[in-house]
């Protein structure tokens, strides 16, 4: 079976965490894959579920790219 975390989440949602890299990577690191919201403003990425929050870097998303489960928040992403 595979467990999917829903923004980084492993116990319950906490909205001030989720999606931010470091709470994806700490779900990572417990064995999870995660979905997460990914946008694309004027060529640059950013993980947020409502918008464009978090600015993270292709390689970034390249490094985790089979544990992440991308959810295209607009045409660019």
């Amino acid at each position: 079976m595979k467990i999917i975390s829903h923004r980084g989440n492993l116990n319950g949602p906490k909205l001030e965490l989720e999606n931010t890299k470091e709470y994806i990577d700490i779900a990572i690191e417990n064995n999870s894959d995660v979905e997460t919201d990914l946008w694309n403003v004027k060529n640059e990425y950013f993980l947020g579920h409502d918008k464009a929050d978090y600015k993270v870097s292709l390689e970034w998303l390249e490094n985790r790219k089979e544990k992440l489960w991308i959810h295209a928040k607009n045409f660019n992403a």
